[in-house]
């Protein structure tokens, strides 16, 4: 159920993830999104932030990627409290583009980041196995998105740093950089927000 909130909530909130187009990207660079809803027959209330985006660390030019690259992994937070719950469920939301598929695994860790140097290893509980599809701008992009769970203040930790490298593995090979530095800070807005509707 969680889930399949989460992935709803990808499509709306993400131009990029339901098939849009690739090139409208770069114009979200400075203007992650916030979009929640209220599932009608459940009650079960969800919220998603993102995308943030990445790029190589070694191509960071005054803390601006040079290109989209590909491959490439946005980065969106997402939370879902269904009626009844004491609490919530944070999550990292991570979305993988690329020529060939990353085939990220269930149950395995495979997204590791460094929040200020502090290490970092989730594994996600089913991988990209229910979420790999083709976008087509122009030319075939292998799509893949992977769900972990984390705690809230691990969000935090990320949103107060000042840099964030990642990985991102699969059975496939791995993707790494960085998120850009601009937008780290502005995931407060998403706890601002969250801190109210979700407690």
């Amino acid at each position: 159920m969680r889930r399949s909130l989460l992935l709803a909530l990808v499509c709306s909130a993400a131009i990029s993830a339901c098939g849009g187009p690739l090139a409208e990207m770069d114009a979200s660079l400075n203007s992650p999104h916030y979009a929640s809803q209220v599932d009608p027959y459940t009650r079960a209330r969800s919220a998603y932030y993102g995308d943030l985006k990445t790029y190589p660390c070694v191509g960071q030019m005054n803390g601006v990627p040079e290109a989209t690259t590909v491959p490439s992994v946005d980065f969106a937070f997402s939370v879902v409290r269904n009626k009844g719950d004491a609490t919530s469920q944070y999550a990292i939301v991570a979305q993988y583009y690329g020529s060939a598929w990353l085939f990220i695994p269930p149950h395995a860790v495979s997204l590791e980041m460094l929040v200020d140097s502090r290490p970092h290893r989730w594994a996600s509980v089913l991988g990209s196995s229910d979420d790999r599809h083709l976008l087509y701008d122009p030319v075939v992009i292998d799509h893949e998105t992977a769900i972990y769970y984390v705690g809230r203040s691990d969000i935090q930790q990320i949103a107060d740093a000042s840099r964030v490298q990642f990985r991102l593995t699969g059975d496939n090979g791995f993707v790494q950089g960085c998120v850009l530095d601009r937008q780290l800070a502005s995931i407060h807005e998403f706890l601002d927000r969250t801190g109210r509707a979700f407690r």
